[in-house]
Parts: structure tokens; C-alpha cells; sequence
């Protein structure tokens, strides 16, 4: 949880490292001093002596001003070719400076590689200033390899790596950055549902054994990342079931999504999963993952209106290595199913596609979280 403080909330976390400003060492919500969590990332070539030249570089800032978007606080890269490089994409667009708001879920920075040689060395220098505790991990994950590297967020990390002919080395989307916040998602002993009804969206959620829980606030995006406010709840609390509902009269055309955030007696914040409603068109043909995000190795299915048939469902990560197939019967109509991968997956980018038999794919990205 962000250490952030308004009139109405205060968190206390105590402070692993962060840069002193006036005395104080606390993040500010509308800003006493407007500290800016920064991570930069420098990529050296590694030569054959054993010198580093730096060929690129790029910056992440966090702060309570920030959105979770591309707009004027970004900087977009100008990408020259040729040249090794590494950019933060996002919305398909390259950037060199990317500013996002603080962390209080699971937050990744997509890293785009270009002109890397085959063959080559290559190293990645980590450079974190003002981060707290709020933020409890930060990972580096290489999709190629399939593993991850925890990453110091109160000193400088160097990060190796090289560059093979294998299929997926030279990747552009090979390494992402996870931060991962102090509190744990998502919520122990509740369950999130959410469906169409008529022009509506109805979100139930029922909690066991309620306890010391203030407020409920139902949340809602059209992109899967930046959520607003719809409506809160007044917690029941008390050692028994309790059910809950919420009805969204004006959902949009297309992906709705829909997460519960929780608002503790200490003040803390914690979000449940985040489920997804389609609201498109009658005639149109396509399915939903849910929920999504994913965890564990089961994804689950909403196909929409698609034919009734077999489909070959492929699932693809972030380098395009396909990491499960298989043949699925639809019966038509709106259907729901699961796909039970054999191995569990591991955290990144997914692609999901649906192929019938006259060749026709339906595609949807998966983020799989741990």
C-alpha cells in the first residue's frame, strides 16, 4: 500500500531508503513535497575484453499526480536502427520515460528490446531512488529463460544476459519488470462474481467471517488498468456469511471490468481479482478470458455468440513459444469452460487463440500473475 497521506487517510510504513526533502520522509498525496519513486535502466553491451559501453537507457517515475496511461508526463521514444535499444511499451507505443502512479497493485513494466546482436553480451544496470516500503518486491522476468530475478530496490543491480540464435532470445518483448506492493492480493475468504443481466451488470461478492472492515468500493475500467470509483459499500462485519451486490446500469460497449477494493479499520487497502463482462454487440463472434489476470494453470473461458464446433485453442507467451494446444468442442451460444494447462505458468504475457475449422482465429492476451 502507498504510503500516502490526505485528510481523511493516513498509512504509516516505516522506510527502508528514500531521499530526505525538507526533513520528511513520507509520500504525499497532493504533495507537501511530490516525491517521485524513479527506476531507471541502462543497457551496456558487454565487449570482448570485458569493457561495457552504454547503448541505451530509459526511466519509470511513479507518483500521485501519474496516470496509468500515455500522456504528456511520457516521453516517447525515438527509436534509431540499427542501434541496440530498449524502450517501455505501452498502448503499442514506445517510450523512454514512462510515468505511472504509485504502486498499489501489481504493476509491470513491459521492456522492448531492438537491434540486439546475435551473439552479443549485453547487461542491464538497475538504478531505484525513493522507494519504500510500501513496495515489497521487485522482479525482472526473462520470458526467454523463463526466469525471474529479484531486484534491490535501495541500491544499484546489474542484470547480464546474451543473445542466441535460439527462437525467442532476440525477442522484443523478452523482459518485463513486476513490482509487487506491501499488501497481499487478493483478499483471503472472498468470492467476486460478476454477469450480464438485460442492459446490466450485476457484481456479488461475499465475505466470511467479516472482521474489522470499514468499507467496500466497487471499481470499474474499460481498459483493464486505470479504475474508477462506481460505488461504496458499508461493511455488515460480524462472525457469518455476508453477501453483497452492486448493479452497473451503464456499461460500455465491449470489456467491462469490475474489481472490489477493501478498506480495513487500520486504513490498509486490499483489491480482490478482477473480473471481466462483455457488452459487445449481439452478432458479434469472439470470447473472454476470466478472470483476468490469470493464477495457477487454469484459464478460464466466456465464449460469445461463436459458432458451434471444434476449435484448436494455442497459447503462446511473451516470445512466441507455444506452450499449450488442444481441441475444444463448442455448443454454441454463450458457453463457459476452463482450460487446464499441464504445467504451471509462469509470470508474463500470454496469447490466447481460438482457431475454428475454416481457419478463423480469435485472439486474446492473458497476463498470468503469480
Amino acid at each position: 500500500m502507498r504510503k500516502l497521506f490526505t485528510q481523511l487517510l493516513f498509512i504509516l510504513i516505516p522506510v527502508l531508503s528514500i531521499a530526505q526533502n525538507n526533513g520528511s520522509n513520507t509520500h504525499t498525496d497532493g504533495a507537501v513535497n511530490a516525491l517521485i519513486d524513479n527506476f531507471a535502466v541502462k543497457l551496456f553491451s558487454i565487449q570482448a575484453g570485458g569493457g561495457r559501453v552504454e547503448t541505451d537507457g530509459l526511466r519509470a517515475k511513479f507518483g500521485a499526480t501519474y496516470c496509468a496511461c500515455v500522456d504528456g508526463d511520457d516521453a516517447t521514444k525515438f527509436m534509431s536502427s540499427g542501434i541496440e535499444s530498449i524502450s517501455l511499451l505501452r498502448e503499442g507505443i514506445s517510450l523512454v520515460i514512462e510515468a505511472r502512479p504509485y504502486i498499489i497493485a501489481p504493476d509491470t513494466l513491459y521492456i522492448k528490446t531492438d537491434g540486439m546482436i546475435i551473439g552479443g553480451d549485453y547487461e542491464f544496470q538497475i538504478t531505484p531512488t525513493n522507494f519504500d516500503t510500501s513496495v515489497a518486491a521487485c522482479r525482472v522476468y526473462d520470458h526467454f529463460l523463463n526466469t525471474d530475478t529479484l531486484i534491490s530496490l535501495s541500491a544499484v543491480s546489474n542484470l547480464p544476459f546474451n543473445v542466441t540464435t535460439a527462437i525467442g532470445s532476440a525477442a522484443a518483448g523478452r523482459f518485463s519488470i513486476v513490482f509487487y506492493p506491501t499488501i497481499a492480493l487478493p483478499i483471503n475468504s472472498f468470492n467476486i462474481n460478476a454477469y450480464k443481466q438485460n442492459n446490466n451488470v450485476i457484481i456479488n461478492w461475499e465475505t466470511f467471517a467479516e472482521s474489522n472492515i470499514k468499507t467496500y468500493t466497487i471499481e470499474k475500467s474499460v481498459n483493464g488498468t486505470l479504475f474508477t470509483k462506481l460505488s461504496n459499500v458499508d461493511a455488515r462485519n460480524g462472525n457469518t456469511n455476508n453477501k453483497y451486490s452492486f448493479i452497473d446500469k451503464t456499461p460500455v460497449d465491449g470489456n467491462n471490468y469490475y474489481r472490489i477494493k477493501t478498506l480495513q479499520a487500520n486504513d490498509n487497502m486490499r483489491y480482490s481479482n478482477i473480473l471481466v463482462v462483455n457488452f459487445k454487440t449481439q452478432n458479434a463472434s469472439q470470447f473472454v478470458v476470466y478472470p483476468n489476470p490469470v493464477q495457477g494453470n487454469t484459464i478460464g473461458l466466456q465464449l460469445n455468440n461463436m459458432e458451434a464446433g471444434k476449435y484448436v485453442a494455442r497459447l503462446f507467451n511473451a516470445v512466441g513459444q507455444e506452450v499449450y494446444t488442444n481441441t475444444i468442442t463448442h455448443n454454441g451460444f454463450n458457453e463457459s469452460m476452463n482450460l487446464q494447462i499441464s504445467k504451471p505458468l509462469t509470470f508474463g504475457v500470454y496469447h490466447l487463440k481460438l482457431i475454428d475449422i475454416k481457419g478463423i482465429s480469435y485472439t486474446q492476451n492473458i497476463l498470468v500473475v503469480e
